[in-house]
């Protein structure tokens, strides 16, 4: 692991602590998508694939809740089209998968809109 990834995942545990105890997530999400839009441009990309890493890593047996909801907050066209590459990848009518179809739904990312309309078929 870099030394630049061992510094992002250090601050993603710090702000996870800061949260501890608090329910579904939603203020954890916030604060890290906040941090994102505040960080530097390279460190923002360097987040965003840490969080795409640790969801990529987790299906497909489960999902991260935090990394996507993290991702789809502060969502740059290359994120969202990576979570539409790890959607299309994954087992069609799996909860993780439909979670990131809804994320991508939410965003508008137009070009992942035939996963959402199969889902709604279903």
């Amino acid at each position: 692991m870099s030394e630049d990834v061992a510094r992002i995942r250090r601050m993603l545990g710090r702000i996870a602590q800061e949260h501890v105890g608090e329910g579904n997530g939603n203020l954890l999400i916030a604060h890290i998508a906040e941090w994102i839009k505040s960080s530097a441009p390279a460190d923002q990309g360097l987040i965003r694939d840490t969080l795409l890493g640790d969801l990529r890593s987790a299906l497909p047996e489960r999902i991260d809740w935090i990394a996507l909801g993290a991702s789809a907050s502060a969502v740059p066209p290359s994120a969202a089209q990576e979570l539409e590459v790890i959607a299309r990848s994954s087992k069609q009518g799996s909860q993780p998968r439909d979670a990131i179809v809804l994320a991508l739904a939410q965003m508008g990312h137009r070009p992942a809109l035939d996963l959402y309309l199969e889902k709604t078929a279903r």
